[in-house]
């Protein structure tokens, strides 16, 4: 299955699970589903997903006061950037509610997608998962492996709290992720999000010219693991590097005082809105591929390596 029917799937298992799951959000019951994500559930429990008006702080609020009378939902913004709307209820309130009314338990689950794709621009591809894990309080997960999305979902629910999970739309398409795996790496590529594809196609790459590179991807950015050992390490985000993700990573492999890291990320400019513009901002798998050649002092040549999926998605938003 797809990343897409992976959640999907979930979705409708958890709602047959626990009836006080619900699924609210705008465009949830549209005949697009989000992707074709809410359609199964829809479906299947048509009084539990449930349409709302474009009043995201107030949805927000809302679903907050829902799941303290035990409810639990999965509420949904179609973008990332839609949060951005609901930070007064997010930051002030629901972060905060767990250690102030620790008497109160609650499960709330904010669903939220990364839509890179040309033709997206600034205003609908952005990735906050960094922001929010600087948040205290929120959980924020961005889980990439298709196999493993309906653990992600079951485990936010299971644990309650606050929970962000970002889906990268461009692996909406994929039914696994294929890269080599190596017992004892010569690099670690460090991945958040879908460049886990470019740094999957580097590391396929690399292998050719006998470099063992291991993909890295985080999935649970809250926890921030990060390889162990002394080997060299290229940190690679979608999101702009000021935010902290990759930061964080860098800081902690020094602690553990491995000296050898190089970041790879966008430039520190909103991201354009071409699709020709659009691949030269993103890190590509020949950023990754040349990263790790400079840091084990390889020098090599990659020829240009375009992604299919990195054509698959032209909109709408």
């Amino acid at each position: 299955m797809r990343y897409r029917e992976h959640l999907a799937k979930a979705f409708t298992n958890e709602m047959e699970t626990d009836s006080k799951v619900l699924i609210l959000g705008e465009g949830v019951t549209d005949p697009k589903a989000i992707f074709g994500t809410t359609a199964e559930a829809l479906s299947h429990f048509p009084d539990r997903v449930v349409e709302t008006p474009i009043s995201e702080n107030m949805i927000t609020g809302a679903c907050l006061g829902m799941a303290l009378e035990g409810w639990k939902p999965i509420m949904v913004h179609a973008r990332c950037e839609f949060i951005m709307l609901s930070m007064e209820h997010l930051v002030d309130t629901i972060a905060k509610w767990p250690l102030i009314h620790p008497e109160r338990e609650f499960t709330l689950i904010i669903r939220s997608l990364v839509g890179r794709g040309w033709g997206q621009g600034p205003n609908h591809s952005q990735a906050f998962h960094a922001m929010f894990a600087h948040v205290p309080g929120l959980r924020v997960l961005y889980p990439v492996d298709p196999n493993k999305v309906a653990y992600w979902l079951h485990d936010a629910l299971v644990k309650g709290g606050p929970t962000i999970v970002l889906e990268p739309r461009r692996l909406y398409e994929v039914e696994r992720l294929e890269y080599p795996e190596w017992e004892t790496p010569d690099a670690y590529i460090v991945s958040f999000g879908d460049v886990v594809l470019d740094a999957a196609a580097a590391a396929v790459e690399l292998a050719k010219i006998g470099i063992k590179a291991q993909v890295f991807p985080i999935e649970d950015v809250s926890a921030m693991p990060v390889p162990d050992g002394y080997v060299p390490v290229v940190v690679a985000d979608t999101g702009h590097l000021f935010c902290g993700a990759t930061a964080e990573v860098v800081a902690r492999l020094v602690e553990k005082g491995n000296s050898k890291v190089k970041r790879v990320g966008p430039p520190f400019i909103p991201l354009p809105t071409s699709a020709a513009l659009e691949e030269l901002w993103y890190p590509s798998a020949n950023d990754l591929f040349q990263a790790v050649c400079d840091l084990l002092n390889k020098p090599a040549e990659m020829p240009p390596l375009t992604l299919a999926t990195d054509k698959a998605f032209q909109g709408p938003f």
